[in-house]
């Protein structure tokens, strides 16, 4: 009688140990899926994009559904475009200054824009000049950074060539992303293509190439790598943004739009 009350002890305590077993598993696992979770959520498919342009020299891109982070080296300028509201952050990262914009003021201003007509009367430079242009795709296609690009040709409704672009669909990034090189280089925005190539005339009347695409790689990123940048004192405008001396160069207290104080918060 002992015996099997001491067997069914043993079985009480195995059969508990097997609960309690179960029941870590079950909670680490539970853990463990919510620890990949939050490590999954902070990482985000982008596509990497290395570009130079003779305007603003070398630029690194990183495009995501999350946002657009755009390095002009040479400058030593930064631009971050966050997601869903894609409003604009510009940093000087040399005299740790910075403006900011919502989407609709810098989808219409652009950024350093400046405008000139040619000795051949050809429209002004900018969005403005896009306007008056008519788009034809030649059907010719090419290979730039082992991707598959197709051109289109711009004409000035006086006939004059505007210039030459070269779009690829194999990219898919966001609407916004496009729009942003659009804006900086004087590019026409196309739907469904990524520009990789630009030829376009500039105030003299010259066609020279202003957009041209090294490398194009997928990758897996920080999340955060889309996220506005702390410890940099917001100025005006691009202008300010250039200079050391906000004062001077217009420095205010807001960090968008009359919103935040002069620096963001940490």
């Amino acid at each position: 009688m002992k015996t099997a009350l001491r067997f069914s002890a043993k079985l009480k305590i195995c059969f508990f140990l097997l609960v309690a077993v179960q029941i870590l598993w079950a909670v680490s696992s539970s853990l463990s899926a919510g620890a990949e979770s939050k490590k999954g959520a902070a990482k985000v498919s982008a596509w990497k994009i290395r570009q130079t342009s003779n305007l603003i020299g070398p630029l690194q891109c990183l495009v995501s559904e999350r946002g657009v982070r755009l390095n002009a080296e040479k400058l030593g300028l930064l631009w971050i475009f966050k997601a869903p509201d894609w409003d604009a952050y510009l940093y000087n990262q040399e005299t740790k200054n910075y403006c900011s914009f919502k989407y609709e003021v810098w989808k219409k201003r652009g950024f350093f824009m400046t405008g000139g007509t040619s000795r051949r009367k050809a429209p002004s430079q900018g969005p403005d000049a896009l306007k008056k242009t008519t788009v034809k795709k030649t059907g010719k296609t090419m290979k730039i950074a082992n991707l598959k690009a197709e051109q289109v040709e711009l004409h000035y409704n006086n006939g004059i060539k505007y210039g030459e672009f070269w779009f690829s669909s194999q990219i898919d990034v966001p609407e916004q992303f496009k729009e942003v090189v659009a804006n900086m280089l004087h590019l026409p925005l196309q739907q469904g293509g990524t520009p990789l190539k630009a030829i376009v005339r500039n105030k003299t009347g010259k066609l020279v190439p202003v957009l041209e695409t090294v490398s194009a790689s997928q990758v897996v990123v920080d999340a955060g790598l889309f996220k506005p940048l702390k410890g940099y004192e917001r100025v005006k405008d691009e202008m300010a943004l250039l200079f050391s001396g906000s004062e001077l160069f217009g420095g205010d207290n807001r960090t968008m739009a009359g919103e935040g104080v002069s620096k963001q918060k940490k």
